[in-house]
């Protein structure tokens, strides 16, 4: 039996090699569960898949840093000795210009808050991602274009939207084959972990308008189930959340199973950041059957043993004291707001 493959694209930072691993082990300790899946292994069915994208920030502000070293050479060379007093002015102008965006620095917001800002307002950054993801998506789908679907968390939502739409639409995308067609290969399922495509959207691509739905490929929609997970206290996902009316994409649509909007509020978590973390969302039931599911079959995990799981789930959750914890992360959440910027402000507060 081929493998169905599961693309994970991580969200912001450039995270070491197996940073997909701990959201594989949760998935497959959470298959044995299922009766269904009793005797079968995780292994036998997906075919796991690290998508990583974050070189490409990583980089780039390499690049800054060298480009201001080697400008500051030029001046060291060129300029008489006589206009020292105007070469310190030129240098410390050029090192105010690299501390402001952060060329060669490592810390959280320099990885982490930069890279949204990056994506969102760089076009040659983010086209180069679009065609990083794009490339490595068509690899996966293969020269057979087999079965696949993607986890994307965080920004990885924003990059994942842009670059599925790069490459049904841009012809000769990076070199590569382009404006692929839905009819020939697609994601089956499209799970947006802490969703930001719409936070993230550029004018011309808006979340809610585009072909990245789910609905028939002759439709020209390109996913078959989109599973939109939306954590009750994820803070990240406050601005311009993705929340569409309730007939998005469309009516027959909305009505089914193709479009779930899945709002867990389980708290299994040391800290209030980790309530973000990918692992952390696919621990609960409500959000890890859904994309076995989706991919594997609706009959093969009743919505009885869900609730079941679910109802276990929630005891288990209560029982480990995190009521101070969730009246933390409550105090701290932000108001609703359709300014992008709120995403940023987020960001910083949590270092």
């Amino acid at each position: 039996m081929a493998k169905h493959a599961l693309l994970f694209v991580h969200g912001m930072g450039d995270p070491e090699a197996g940073w997909h691993l701990p959201a594989v082990e949760v998935l497959e300790s959470a298959f044995r569960e299922f009766e269904s899946f009793k005797g079968a292994a995780f292994s036998e069915f997906f075919e796991p898949v690290e998508i990583s994208y974050g070189a490409a920030f990583a980089d780039l502000r390499k690049t800054w840093k060298a480009d201001v070293a080697g400008i500051k050479g030029v001046l060291a060379t060129q300029i008489d000795a006589k206009d020292a007093a105007e070469k310190k002015k030129v240098e410390k102008r050029l090192d105010d210009v690299s501390t402001a965006i952060l060329a060669g620095e490592d810390d959280f917001f320099a990885t982490h808050a930069m890279d949204v800002v990056l994506y969102r307002f760089f076009s040659l950054v983010r086209n180069r991602v679009n065609v990083m993801l794009a490339e490595k998506f068509l690899e996966s789908a293969g020269s057979e274009f087999k079965s696949w679907s993607i986890v994307a968390h965080s920004l990885g939502t924003a990059v994942t939207h842009n670059s599925l739409h790069a490459l049904y639409n841009t012809p000769n995308l990076g070199g590569m084959q382009g404006k692929l067609s839905p009819d020939l290969t697609r994601p089956k399922v499209l799970m947006m972990v802490a969703n930001v495509s719409r936070v993230l959207q550029l004018p011309t691509l808006k979340a809610f308008d585009s072909a990245v739905r789910p609905g028939p490929a002759v439709s020209g929609c390109l996913c078959g189930t989109y599973l939109n997970v939306r954590h009750k206290l994820d803070p990240f996902t406050f601005p311009q959340p993705f929340d569409p009316d309730p007939i998005w994409p469309d009516v027959t649509t909305s009505h089914s199973l193709n479009y779930q909007h899945i709002r867990p509020g389980h708290l299994l978590i040391s800290k209030a950041a980790d309530v973000h973390d990918l692992d952390h969302y696919l621990r609960n039931p409500l959000v890890h059957a859904a994309l076995f599911r989706a991919i594997l079959g609706t009959d093969l995990i009743s919505d009885l043993e869900i609730e079941k799981k679910s109802l276990e789930f929630d005891a288990a959750t209560d029982r480990d004291n995190t009521n101070s914890l969730r009246h933390l992360i409550e105090s701290k959440l932000p108001a609703p707001s359709d300014d992008w910027t709120a995403l940023i402000k987020l960001l910083l507060e949590s270092l």
